[in-house]
């Protein structure tokens, strides 16, 4: 018994020095890969290659390990990132041969080395650049491009996000007035300084060249002019209900607790707001109170409900909007590039027919610049790329492509579009009992759906009536 109890206190004391002396670290503590140069002063600690010997040198598994290597080392010597600085992939000369099981040809070996920086930095001053790393987080090589949204002279262009989580600052006030601006943020403040101090934002749309709109949650939306500030509403979004309803609520921005000039908040009474402004102030034909001083105008937005006794109209706050004078919608473009994109997207839907894989990185330059993009977090986001058509990708891969019947409560305002959406033989507006000879004839047919389900993918088509006619207005394609 005491030998017994002798073995276990040597084994117990074993496992306490290696303990002791092989840190164990869990991997969301790890130092993170930078995706993104610092913009700030840093220090290289230490320089380190990780190295694997493997038969798949591309796999995500094996750089997944690499990755973890050179994360554990900048934790054991106290460094607050990684950036990733080159990889080498060789072919290694080994005369024992592994063999594929199904044919007799041999499987190559190859060492696999990742060099990183290991890094420290002042925390308090730290910020990104718009510089990319040569390689991201999931050890892939990075287009040296600038990757969020920016100024080149006055065009817009942007890209998603290549972070391990969307970056979004306490905002510490809620006042707005025609003095301070909106939370601080005066108009006229440009784009970068906004972006930096609301952190990335829910949606991006491109108006036009000049013209940009920023949204935070469901209910804010920032208007950007050659590079400048120049509106903020809270009442009117641009996008359609299919597409608002697709963004992540945020709770400062979505909650409404807004304060306007520190004494009128949201569901305020008409007559609250005449005691705060002046006795004068008259509701327009649109239920707007419209306040001017230099330069900006500041436009508080009303409903009403009804009382049902007495029939009399009591008004409330709803909403605002804060913009320039000057500023002037640009009027969103119809995209030149729509026929070309449901074309591309129909090729996709044609191949899926016999494989399932999607090159993604083709499909993204085949589709041409994107007007939109409505990030559901870091690795999630939908691209628009036209008024009718967006995709969702998920960790660069693709999920879905859907056809909607309108993106834009803006586009309300433009001719019809020249092109309906169409993929394959399904067509927009297209009548479902002309349709049916297309439908496999596993097809499941609901009349206002239908269903089309296979290995590679989920095809979902949706009608509506229509003068007696059952009509398509949206479908998705979902990819297995």
């Amino acid at each position: 018994m005491i030998s017994k109890l002798k073995h276990l206190s040597s084994t117990v004391l074993l496992m306490v020095a290696l303990t002791i002396s092989c840190p164990i670290y869990a991997s969301d503590t790890l130092p993170y890969i930078l995706n993104y140069y610092p913009a700030s002063d840093y220090e290289v600690l230490k320089s380190y290659s990780a190295k694997k010997k493997t038969y798949e040198p591309s796999s995500k598994k094996t750089n997944s390990e690499l990755i973890n290597k050179l994360r554990i080392k900048a934790a054991s010597v106290g460094a607050d990132a990684v950036i990733l600085v080159s990889k080498r992939v060789k072919k290694v000369l080994n005369p024992t041969q592994s063999y594929n099981k199904r044919s007799s040809t041999p499987f190559s070996e190859y060492s696999v080395i990742y060099e990183a920086d290991l890094i420290r930095y002042d925390k308090k001053a730290f910020k990104l650049s718009s510089t990319a790393t040569p390689y991201n987080e999931e050890g892939l090589k990075q287009i040296k491009t600038i990757s969020n949204t920016t100024r080149i002279e006055t065009k817009f262009v942007f890209m998603p996000p290549t972070v391990h989580k969307l970056h979004r600052p306490e905002v510490t006030t809620n006042e707005v007035s025609i003095k301070e601006g909106v939370y601080g943020i005066a108009l006229s403040t440009p784009y970068k300084e906004v972006n930096n101090i609301l952190g990335d934002p829910s949606v991006e749309l491109k108006i036009s060249d000049e013209e940009l709109i920023l949204g935070y949650g469901r209910n804010h939306w920032f208007h950007f002019k050659n590079n400048e500030l120049v509106m903020i509403q809270t009442d009117s979004a641009p996008l359609s209900f299919t597409l608002l309803n697709e963004i992540p609520l945020l709770d400062f921005y979505d909650d409404k607790n807004w304060s306007i000039n520190g004494l009128l908040e949201r569901n305020d009474s008409l007559e609250k707001v005449q005691q705060a402004l002046g006795s004068d102030v008259k509701l327009n034909k649109n239920n707007q109170v419209i306040i001017n001083q230099n330069n900006t105008d500041l436009t508080l937005h009303f409903d009403y409900s009804r009382d049902d006794e007495t029939n009399k109209k009591h008004y409330f706050l709803t909403g605002f909007t804060l913009k320039s004078i000057n500023y002037k919608y640009s009027g969103l473009s119809v995209s030149a590039n729509r026929k070309t994109q449901f074309e591309t997207i129909s090729e996709l839907y044609s191949r899926l027919q016999t494989s399932n894989v999607i090159d993604t990185k083709a499909l993204e330059s085949l589709m041409g610049e994107p007007i939109g993009r409505i990030f559901k977090s870091a690795n999630s986001f939908l691209t628009l790329y036209n008024s009718n058509l967006y995709v969702h990708t998920k960790h660069e891969s693709i999920k879905a492509i859907s056809f909607i019947e309108e993106a834009f409560v803006l586009q309300e305002k433009l001719q019809p579009t020249v092109h309906p959406w169409f993929l394959g033989p399904y067509i927009q507006n297209g009548i479902l009992d002309e349709m049916r000879k297309s439908f496999p004839n596993d097809a499941f047919d609901l009349d206002n759906e239908v269903s089309i389900d296979t290995e590679s993918y989920k095809m979902s088509l949706y009608f509506e009536e229509i003068k007696g006619e059952n009509r398509l207005y949206e479908a998705q394609l979902v990819i297995y």
